[in-house]
């Protein structure tokens, strides 16, 4: 029997290290593809852009060209796929991929 779905499992393992779910929290602006992420996908709740004010609504791809969204919904979370590519950063250190509560940490770290 020839599935068209039988392949899923291994593309699946392929994409899983990559992938991490980001809660976003209410009134809280969160930068995206700041070159670590290939795709961000809201699959709950409801985010604003930052730059143009548009808001988005569950389930959507968010555009390339936004990079700064705000939670607008009581529980919103993101689906960050990041990049396979190793990319150079401003301070010069490597990006890598890093585990959500690390990756997430960095960031807070740099709000503050």
């Amino acid at each position: 029997e020839n599935l068209a779905y039988r392949d899923w499992s291994y593309k699946m393992c392929t994409k899983l290290p990559n992938v991490y779910v980001m809660d976003v929290p209410t009134h809280s602006k969160w930068d995206i593809y700041d070159g670590t992420m290939d795709d961000v996908i809201l699959v709950h709740g409801s985010v604003q852009d930052c730059q143009i004010q548009q808001p988005y609504f569950a389930p959507c791809i968010l555009p390339k060209t936004c990079h700064q969204v705000q939670g607008t919904a009581a529980i919103t979370k993101l689906l960050i796929v990041r990049t396979t590519t190793t990319m150079k950063r401003n301070s010069s250190r490597r990006c890598s991929n890093a585990c959500q509560y690390h990756s997430c940490g960095r960031r807070q770290d740099r709000r503050d």
